[in-house]
């Protein structure tokens, strides 16, 4: 039987005045220990654009983000281990735009469609979910191989967003680490293996229809009700009910099905 876990409100930035160090520091670290106790993690960011989610996500010229944070933390705590135990690292870093998915590392792995634009396929594996076919995926030794190749996606975002600019406010990156700790427990070998997603999603003009969890608009009240929602909306949305039915884990856990039923995943 799987073992609940419960989750707790972790942090808000940005009541008092909060820098780009101090809120990538706060959720780094949480991502980190999400990592060496085997769980998988999805951070995202989301809003309107010029909201500065991208920033916390890359970083600016001369300050870390996000994902450089928790690269080098990573690599930090590994080396603070026993040398009985081993580590490995592998990235991927990928942009979705309307229906295309482009590796932002490797320009073999991407495929040309009919109509000429590079096109990732997406497909479902039984055990590990869905995935990114062809989609590379590199094995880094420590954090300046993984930072050069999480530059290098940085750089064929910016070139794809120079050949067309509303792209970049259109797509959404995903940069994606699987880290699989091997170690002796009792004599027998066995390995965490952790997954985390670090999402910056396309933002949206305007004001999203955040909702309070009552069903009752903050922002236009009175649209119409047959007013097709946005995908900001839809998350929104989405992360409400997951939270409604976290309010009793116990009974979410054993109406799962029925759960997954209400949730509108596929509204967007």
């Amino acid at each position: 039987m799987a073992t609940l876990r419960p989750f707790y409100f972790g942090n808000l930035q940005g009541v008092k005045k909060s820098s780009l160090k101090e809120a990538c520091s706060c959720f780094g670290s949480i991502v980190i220990g999400n990592t060496f106790t085997g769980y998988n993690t999805s951070i995202f960011t989301y809003g309107s654009k010029s909201s500065g989610k991208s920033t916390i996500i890359f970083g600016l010229k001369n300050e870390k983000g996000l994902i450089s944070t928790i690269l080098e933390g990573l690599f930090e705590k590994a080396s603070n281990y026993n040398e009985e135990t081993s580590f490995r690292c592998e990235i991927s870093f990928f942009e979705v735009c309307d229906d295309l998915i482009t590796d932002l590392i490797s320009k073999r792995s991407n495929v040309k469609s009919n109509e000429g634009s590079v096109k990732l396929k997406v497909r479902e594996d039984p055990v590990k979910g869905p995935y990114i076919e062809k989609l590379s995926r590199h094995i880094v030794t420590d954090v300046g191989e993984a930072q050069n190749l999480f530059s290098r996606g940085l750089k064929s975002r910016n070139r794809m967003a120079a050949l067309d600019p509303s792209s970049k406010k259109t797509s959404s990156t995903i940069f994606s680490i699987t880290f699989i700790t091997a170690s002796l427990k009792d004599g027998l070998p066995m390995e965490l293996i952790s997954r985390t997603n670090i999402i910056d999603v396309a933002s949206e003009d305007g004001y999203p229809k955040y909702t309070n969890g009552f069903n009752s608009n903050i922002f236009g009240e009175n649209e119409a009700e047959d007013e097709k929602q946005g995908p900001l909306e839809t998350l929104n949305e989405v992360i409400n009910k997951l939270a409604s039915y976290n309010i009793n884990p116990i009974k979410s856990y054993t109406n799962m099905s029925q759960c997954e039923q209400k949730i509108p995943y596929r509204d967007s």
